[in-house]
């Protein structure tokens, strides 16, 4: 009355059954084999340590939109609607940066680009500080602010267990929301190895800290403002042939001490800890490091070993910044929906 085999009925339920165990599977494989940082939660296990914020993901739409919300809280024009009969070579500035032409951010997508810093995170919160970038630079200051109100710190070295981790961009933005506070903030690029700084502010690295810790130029060659108020920056100079012996020098810990009285906050950019011991000279100078990690990147292991050699020396440690965090995903809180309403109302 009807054919013996294949069983279709069977042989559905059957793949289902396996599909769904297979993908099961290979997902709690894939989560057992990833050892990487992706939470507070994972610093808080493996490294011991408090979380003082996570900054999300960047992306050049985001920040065009930080842009045209900046506009309409200033009363400017709204951003203009391209209607459907645009085209692309019409756009065609919005199109080549990724972002759909029919975009109402596709114009201002085209601006950001044309614009000093284009697509990237660095100093967001002095060019785009009405983004969620900004405001989660500003919540890890509040964080910084708070965790350390019964032991004040005015020195902070910033570093990172592993390279191309994000501490450099993080110095700089810190630096701008803390001076957009009223304090006066000094950064001092204590990388003399592969000094960012004075890129980042736009600084020639001629006279630098290198320069003032070998010869006798005077302190007041070094210490160059920038276009934000209340922030100045030291940049490295000339790189060294020996940077942890001048690190570590008498004359390092002197200046350490006259900025800080100088200064309302002195925060130091230092090289990786786990690769180089620079970091771990200059931060038993100092009143506190932080230590930046990348989501999704930085190992387990790489957290533990730092906070190891934090102890060992009995560094103080005062937090932990996780960059790169895709904020929905990791269950933070996700301000896309408030920062919508809280400007139309």
């Amino acid at each position: 009355m009807r054919p013996s085999s294949p069983n279709k009925r069977r042989n559905l339920v059957l793949a289902l059954l396996l599909g769904l165990g297979g993908g099961v599977g290979l997902a709690f494989l894939f989560d057992i084999l990833d050892n990487s940082v992706k939470t507070s939660e994972d610093v808080e296990r493996y490294g011991g340590l408090p979380t003082l914020g996570v900054v999300p993901k960047f992306s050049l739409e985001g920040a065009s939109k930080a842009y045209s919300y900046g506009r309409r809280l200033k009363g400017k024009k709204e951003p203009p609607q391209l209607g459907a009969g645009k085209t692309r070579k019409e756009t065609g500035e919005a199109a080549s940066s990724g972002v759909d032409a029919t975009s109402p951010v596709a114009p201002f997508v085209a601006e950001v680009e044309k614009s000093e810093r284009p697509g990237t995170i660095e100093l967001v919160p002095h060019f785009f500080p009405n983004s969620r970038l900004a405001e989660s630079y500003r919540s890890i200051r509040t964080a910084l602010l708070l965790s350390s109100a019964d032991n004040p710190v005015k020195t902070i070295a910033v570093t990172s267990a592993m390279p191309g981790e994000g501490k450099t961009v993080s110095v700089a933005n810190l630096a701008v929301t803390l001076a957009q506070s009223g304090k006066t903030v000094l950064v001092v690029d204590a990388d003399l190895r592969r000094p960012r700084q004075h890129r980042l502010f736009k600084i020639k690295n001629t006279f630098g800290l290198t320069t003032y810790l070998t010869d006798s130029v005077p302190i007041k060659d070094v210490v160059k403002s920038t276009e934000i108020p209340n922030l100045f920056v030291v940049n490295a100079g000339p790189v060294p042939p020996n940077p942890a012996e001048l690190l570590g020098s008498e004359k390092m810990a002197r200046f350490i001490r006259m900025m800080g009285e100088e200064s309302d906050f002195v925060l130091f950019d230092l090289p990786p800890m786990l690769e180089i011991s620079d970091a771990l000279v200059l931060g038993a100078k100092v009143d506190g490091i932080v230590l930046v990690v990348w989501g999704d990147k930085t190992s387990r292991e790489a957290l533990k070993k730092a906070r190891e050699k934090l102890d060992l020396l009995k560094v103080r440690t005062i937090g932990v910044i996780i960059n790169n965090v895709n904020v929905p995903r990791h269950g933070a809180y996700y301000y896309k929906d408030y920062y919508h309403g809280y400007h139309r109302s």
